[in-house]
């Protein structure tokens, strides 16, 4: 049987901090587009998170659901789609099935899915998070932003552009607003937007 690659000693670096700081610098690696970087860093951070909280604590499914982000970066669905279904599973089993945390899964899920062509499942998840998040009383407004950008793309993939525009001007509304102007996220929603308003206009026939 293979030994843990991290002590169990109370005393040892590898305890809940680190756990979490070494979660948070593989979170950071994919806002900044090192994809490969953060896949090898969240995989040694499962092992570590598995010996402090367990295969099915609800701590577990941040870090699975940030290892199915890192996969569906590098362009493998079939494991991100099988990672966040396991994060969703122990959330709604641990903090509940209309926990703002489950949504966050349920929206990374269903943008995934959109990349799947699985539009009716993508279209399902999104709503559901979305009705989650909207009844906080101060929801988190990266994640809503988040949810609203699949939203649009999710529209644009099933030809309903005039409900697109509407959600992609929601998202960078937010985006702007919190992350400000120059922040990656901020400038995909607004270059989605151009993008879309452009291919309209080339489609307008001459009058």
């Amino acid at each position: 049987m293979r030994e843990n690659r991290f002590s169990l000693d109370k005393n040892s670096p590898y305890h809940y901090a680190t756990a979490q700081s070494l979660h948070h610098l593989s979170a950071y690696y994919l806002e900044v587009g090192e994809f490969a970087q953060a896949l090898t860093l969240l995989l040694r951070t499962k092992e570590l998170f598995e010996i402090v909280y367990g295969n099915s604590h609800a701590e577990m499914a941040g870090i699975i659901t940030t290892l199915g982000r890192a996969y569906h970066r590098l362009g493998n669905l079939d494991q991100a789609l099988k990672l966040f279904l396991d994060a969703i599973h122990i959330r709604q089993q641990k903090i509940g099935e209309h926990h703002p945390r489950t949504a966050i899964a349920q929206t990374y899920l269903g943008d995934l899915q959109i990349d799947m062509r699985q539009f009716r499942d993508a279209a399902d998840n999104l709503a559901r998070a979305l009705l989650t998040m909207k009844k906080e009383k101060f929801p988190n407004p990266r994640f809503l932003a988040l949810n609203l950008h699949a939203q649009g793309r999710l529209n644009v993939a099933t030809d309903h552009i005039h409900q697109a525009h509407h959600f992609f001007i929601e998202a960078l509304t937010l985006r702007r607003q919190y992350l400000g102007d120059e922040h990656p996220h901020t400038r995909d929603s607004l270059e989605t937007l151009e993008r879309l308003m452009a291919n309209e206009r080339a489609n307008i026939p001459a009058g």
